[in-house]
Formats: structure tokens, sequence, C-alpha cells
């Protein structure tokens, strides 16, 4: 189970590690979080008990993470997978040289990332046991949701475990033989030779693919794979391809996307200011009304610490002992109030905003409403009623005001008294 295995997480970022780390807890992982090089050597020669290194290729000014991870390999034979934010070759080539069981991008999302380390597991796992002389072993397989297979460096197909009839309909002695390529989608056929080519080049280095594997009924399934070079391995002599169905994942993904289509599209067309502020005061997100109600752009305010310079010093010292209370004393805070704001070329008015904050993070959802114009009518009622009133309570004439259904006298003025 998940919450047995325990993950060094290597992250330059304190904020970004923070974030992963929290993210994978929730799937159930144990993660040690390390934020250089130094450290991360530390922690790993401290606990003996580590089951994966999930490893960011780009450490900062410190020594990359392909070379952290050749450093810590010396010292023990554990499962790596590389994080980036980056797909270009010359990035991933950094990797080639390690034996990583998987490359995933830093935006991919939490599901992959799990789906991706859980795979790195079973093939570390798988590995383990093939070295021992045990691929041969069917019934170990037969049950198994990923399957085995190897191929050669032509891509024919050596060895393929016998659950591929249970979850793709070929019987295994059909495939044997046969090239691997006519079961991958033509659509994905050249991305998955090029990555076979490049894996060739170096031995028992790991790459994470994913391709639709052709269904002996004519159709496709998705599938993740984590492909090893181990053409010098005598038990193996190949490419072991470890894979599975992400058929379900896959609707999942979907369904999310579809789904952040659907809100992000009543996000930006709302008639409303809508904004996202983190606890530092840097706002995150904005709408399209935003420009055309406060006269900024996207790109003026958005990752800036810019809310604190438009609105009024001391109504923004009211907003941030709200936000506290917020945090700590919900019951006592104020979801809604008004504020004075600097309009980009320096116009003063006045806006509504109900704000509350986003469950399970450090940020704020506020929409704001412009009430310049009905401040100053309320203002401007104000005299005029003070001004009507001066009238009634100093006319020489006893003026009194009655409640014609009740008979009920509501008010008279001075001259009547």
């Amino acid at each position: 189970k998940n919450k047995y295995k325990t993950i060094l997480l290597v992250e330059d970022e304190p904020f970004t590690a923070m974030a992963e780390k929290t993210a994978l807890e929730k799937c159930g992982y144990h993660i040690i979080t390390a934020n250089t090089d130094k450290e991360a050597i530390d922690v790993f020669n401290e606990n003996n008990n580590i089951d994966l290194i999930l490893m960011d290729i780009n450490l900062g000014k410190s020594i990359s993470g392909p070379e952290l991870a050749e450093i810590l390999l010396k010292e023990q034979e554990i499962p790596v997978v590389f994080l980036s934010n980056h797909i270009e070759p010359e990035i991933i080539e950094t990797t080639e040289r390690i034996p990583s069981y998987g490359y995933v991008l830093k935006n991919s999302g939490i599901m992959v990332l799990d789906a991706s380390i859980k795979t790195a597991l079973k093939l570390f796992d798988r590995i383990k046991q093939f070295s021992d002389s045990e691929i041969k072993q069917t019934d170990i397989l037969s049950n198994s949701s990923d399957i085995i297979c190897i191929i050669d460096a032509n891509g024919i197909i050596k060895y393929i475990s016998n659950n591929i009839e249970r979850i793709f309909g070929w019987r295994s002695q059909d495939l044997s033989g046969r090239e691997l390529w006519r079961m991958i989608h033509k659509d994905d056929l050249e991305y998955i030779q090029k990555t076979i080519v490049s894996l060739l080049k170096e031995y028992n280095s790991t790459q994470t693919i994913e391709f639709r594997h052709k269904c002996n009924d004519g159709g496709f399934k998705p599938v993740n794979s984590t492909a090893v070079n181990l053409i010098n391995e005598p038990n193996i002599n190949g490419v072991l391809l470890n894979y599975h169905d992400i058929t379900d994942l896959k609707i999942i993904e979907n369904t999310f996307q579809e789904r952040e289509k659907y809100y992000r599209t009543l996000f930006e067309n709302a008639g409303s200011v809508i904004i996202v502020i983190d606890e530092d005061t840097t706002v995150t997100l904005v709408n399209n009304a935003f420009a055309e109600g406060f006269g900024y752009s996207r790109e003026e305010i958005e990752n800036k610490k810019k809310f604190a310079e438009m609105v009024y010093e001391e109504d923004f010292v009211y907003m941030i002992k709200e936000h506290h209370l917020r945090r700590n004393e919900p019951e006592k805070a104020k979801s809604c109030y008004e504020f004075r704001s600097k309009f980009k070329h320096n116009e003063l008015r006045n806006y509504l905003i109900n704000i509350s904050l986003i469950p399970g993070t450090k940020k704020s959802i506020a929409t704001i409403m412009d009430i310049t114009d009905r401040k100053e009518a309320e203002a401007v009622y104000k005299i005029a009623e003070e001004k009507y009133r001066n009238l009634f309570m100093n006319s020489q004439m006893g003026i009194f005001i009655t409640d014609l259904n009740t008979g009920l006298v509501l008010e008279v003025n001075d001259c009547f008294a």
C-alpha cells in the first residue's frame, strides 16, 4: 500500500516542494523533502527505508538532478523518477546515463505522477525478480494488471506475459515473434520508435511513455509504460517494457479537463471582477472583467504583489486584519465589506468585496463590485434630505406628517409643536 512507501523528494523550490509533498501525502505516501544536494545526501544516508527518489532535474545553482542521482545510486540501488518543466531533447538526454524509472512533466497532474510512481515501484520490484531468473514464471504475472514484454533491438517481441489476453484479448503465443510496432496506434508509432532508438544508446537507461495499444477486436486502449534498456542483461537481452491499461485514468483526466474548461469559462466571462489572492497578497489570478474594472492588464497584475498598491492604505490594513480572522477565527470575520481603491490612473473609487478562503489552500477568492456611482448617489441624496429637513423643521407654518391608513401622526416640525 502507498502508506508504506517512503519517497525522498528533491526540489530546490520550497513552495513547489511543499505543494508536491501535500499532494503526494494525500495519495498515501510518506514524503521526506530536501531542497539542496547536501541536504538530499544527508537525508539519504540517514534513512535506510527510502523506497523511491523523486528528483527535480534542475536544482538551481547546485549540481543537477541527474548528477545528484548518480551520487546517491552509488550508495544504494533505488528507483529514481525525474521531474521537470521541460521536454527539450537536450534536457531529457541528461538523464540517460542514470538508471531512472520515469520522466514526468511537473504540470502533468497528481494522478499522472502517482501512476508513474506506482509503475516505477512495480518495475523496480519486477527487475529484482527478473535478475533472479524469474521472468518465465508466468504464474506470478498472469493475475497482474501490468503487462510484461521484452523486445529485441528491432522491436520484435521475444516474450509477453499471459495476462495480455485478459486485458487486450491477444494470446501471448500469437504475439511472440511479431513486431511490437504492429500493436501501436499509427499516430503514436513514430514517437515510440524514436524513444526506443534513443533508449538503446545507453544501457540501463529508462523512459516512461504513453501510447495506444491495439486490442484483438481492432480497438485501442491507452497504456502507460516504462521501458528499460537491458540488452546486456543475460536473462533478458532486450528492452523490458512494463505497461498497463490507463483507460479509466484517461476518462477521469478528460472529465476534470472538461470541468476545468467549464468553470474557467464561467470565471473568465463573469460580469463581476473575480480575483484570487495569495496569503502574502500576491495576485495569482484575475478574470477578464478585472481590466475593465481596475484598468490593469493581466500581465501587469498577475503573480505580483500589486493589491497592496491598489488599495487605500487604511482599508488595506483592515483587509489584512480580516484575512487573519478568516484563517484563525472565521466566525468573527466579515466576508463582505467596502474598501477604496486607486484606479490605474490614480482615480479613487469605492468597491464592495465579497471574499472567502479557498478550502485546502492559503489563497482567497473574491468578487469585487464598483459602488462608486452608488456612493455618490447616496451622498447627493443625503445632502438633499438634509436640505429639505431643514426647510421642514424651520418653516414658519406648522407642518405634520400623518399615516392616512392609521391616522397616526408620524412627525411634526418645531412650529407645530
